[in-house]
């Protein structure tokens, strides 16, 4: 059972994680890359119109009972991006560890390609799916192209030795991220930015359809993260892939998000296209903070404002 007040719901007009329809255009922010896209292969291609990625009554508690995630059930369609959002303690990383097999559900099932998470072999499910974790600790001084090699693995034979076909979809995924000047450099020698870069770069040399990426621009600067955000949404517009992104910054949110998935302390709240579930109403109850929700012509996207919901309180009172 969901232990806010909340009801988890999803917007008139589509089940969860909604269909709608993708925002028209990229927005003065041009979507990075060439005519023919990155220079590294998708993983298996998208099965018709359905989902390729589901969750079906999950539920997980932590150590000690505290319940996690309380009956999810989302599916999610390729060449889309979903944003999973929420205030701090409601589940969201814990929702990509569950997709990615880092944890196993309490309750439910992960369907990746309508078959249970759970059964593929860990090398094919790493051919299909993965994830860029939010902290990711460099133990040795590797160089940044050795990191990003690192994707390649469960594509590797039995001596595991890189391929020609291996190493061009490395080099692809460093000149992708614009990380070419840094290939040689020791990975314990950049900044926390560049280090984010890097463990991306690695999981996009993963090759896989379904991206998971977890507070991806947490310690980049405001160009880096936009540049970050075309970028993928040239990997699902153009490659067909499926990105599944936790973030705080609704903000970007409001502009990249093709659908966003809010939730509130282990439950749904909503789910559904941007422009239906970017809605004040929606916003008081998961964030229980003010919010405007306007077009905005600069981005192509929304724009978002908060004020604490504390004004609400004292303006009544001066009213009275």
């Amino acid at each position: 059972m969901c232990s806010w007040d909340g009801e988890g719901r999803a917007p008139a007009g589509g089940g969860p994680a909604a269909r709608g329809s993708a925002p028209a255009g990229p927005g003065p922010h041009a979507a990075a890359g060439t005519a023919a896209g990155p220079a590294f292969r998708r993983g298996r291609a998208a099965e018709g119109d359905g989902p390729i990625l589901s969750v079906r009554d999950l539920s997980f508690s932590h150590a000690g009972g505290a319940r996690a995630v309380s009956g999810l059930t989302l599916d999610f369609l390729p060449g889309r991006h979903y944003v999973l959002a929420g205030p701090n303690g409601a589940g969201k990383s814990t929702v990509l560890d569950l997709l990615s097999r880092l944890k196993a559900p309490e309750e439910g099932a992960v369907l990746v390609f309508g078959r249970e998470a759970g059964l593929y072999p860990p090398a094919e499910l790493a051919r299909a799916l993965a994830l860029a974790p939010q902290n990711f600790q460099f133990g040795f001084a590797f160089t940044v192209r050795e990191i990003v090699s690192l994707g390649r693995r469960p594509y590797l034979g039995r001596w595991g030795r890189l391929s020609p076909e291996d190493k061009l979809t490395v080099e692809g995924a460093i000149d992708f991220l614009n990380l070419r000047h840094l290939a040689d450099k020791p990975v314990t020698a950049l900044s926390g930015g560049e280090a984010q870069r890097v463990v991306l770069a690695r999981t996009l040399a993963q090759a896989t359809p379904i991206i998971l990426l977890d507070e991806p621009t947490a310690s980049l600067d405001v160009s880096q993260a936009l540049d970050l955000m075309d970028r993928v949404r040239v990997l699902t517009r153009e490659e067909g892939a499926l990105v599944v992104t936790v973030t705080h910054d609704l903000h970007l949110a409001a502009v990249y998000a093709d659908e966003l998935i809010l939730m509130k302390r282990g439950c749904l709240a909503a789910a559904g296209p941007l422009a239906e579930v970017l809605n004040p109403s929606l916003l008081w109850e998961v964030f229980e903070a003010e919010a405007e929700v306007r077009p905005d012509v600069f981005s192509g996207g929304l724009s978002i404002t908060f004020r604490h919901g504390g004004g609400r309180e004292a303006r009544s009172g001066e009213a009275s």
